[in-house]
């Protein structure tokens, strides 16, 4: 196996006075999609904002075998990790053009963004027909798509992926994994929290399970997709 990409092992992580995070291991090598799974209130999300350094952590958080924890989160987008969090928070009276641009606030990728530009535009033809419109106006499977774009204008070899099809329909839902899909074969790994489970494990190399702020157990896509506690607890089977 390919030395690990992201390492986070014993990561606990507080909210003032309420720890969400407990003892949280988990890893990625280059290429791959890793999953986590859990009931709302795991940890998940909690545990991506900790990667990206926007919350206080402890315990060891390697990205390519450098200690990232206690780095500021711009200094770790610079590095070459990317957050699509929850909820998209793009700014809905910018236009899409504009938002994405935002993305690459860093010097390398501000340098190259008419490049990287065609880059999100060639996986987003969509955004593209509608670069000058404004954000709040999109449908919310296409402010997904633009929220997504942002995160790989910074040029990533991480992308961290939390809920991207939530409130959107099946259909749309297809398409986004289609497009995670076009985003790993481009070279990019990505770790991704995401409601459809059984959808994220038939595609997932390696995905972990979080339950009150400890990861709790492990396995490849197809092992987690038949084991009896995803089934039962995530699955309804």
């Amino acid at each position: 196996m390919a030395a690990s990409l992201l390492r986070v092992s014993h990561l606990a992580a507080c909210y003032g006075d309420a720890q969400a995070l407990w003892d949280v291991g988990l890893e990625a090598c280059p290429g791959e999609l890793v999953v986590m799974v859990g009931a709302n209130g795991a940890g998940k999300t909690t545990t991506l904002r900790a990667i990206s350094g926007l919350i206080r952590a402890s315990g060891l958080i390697e990205f390519k075998g450098e200690s990232i924890r206690g780095a500021s989160s711009s200094r770790i987008v610079e590095m070459g990790i990317g957050h699509v969090p929850e909820g998209r928070a793009l700014f809905p009276h910018m236009s899409i053009r504009d938002n994405l641009e935002l993305g690459a606030y860093t010097p390398g990728p501000r340098r190259r963004r008419r490049r990287n530009l065609e880059r999100v535009f060639s996986l987003f033809p969509r955004l593209k027909e509608r670069e000058r419109q404004t954000a709040g106006t999109l449908s919310g499977g296409e402010q997904q798509m633009c929220a997504m774009g942002r995160g790989l204008m910074s040029e990533p070899s991480l992308l961290l992926l939390d809920e991207p099809s939530l409130g959107l329909a099946p259909i749309v839902v297809d398409g986004i994994f289609e497009i995670i899909a076009a985003i790993r074969k481009a070279g990019v790994t990505v770790v991704l929290v995401e409601q459809h489970v059984a959808q994220a494990l038939e595609v997932a190399d390696r995905a972990f399970i979080l339950a009150d702020g400890k990861t709790v157990g492990s396995g490849t896509g197809a092992e987690l997709l038949v084991d009896p506690r995803v089934r039962e607890s995530y699955l309804s089977v």
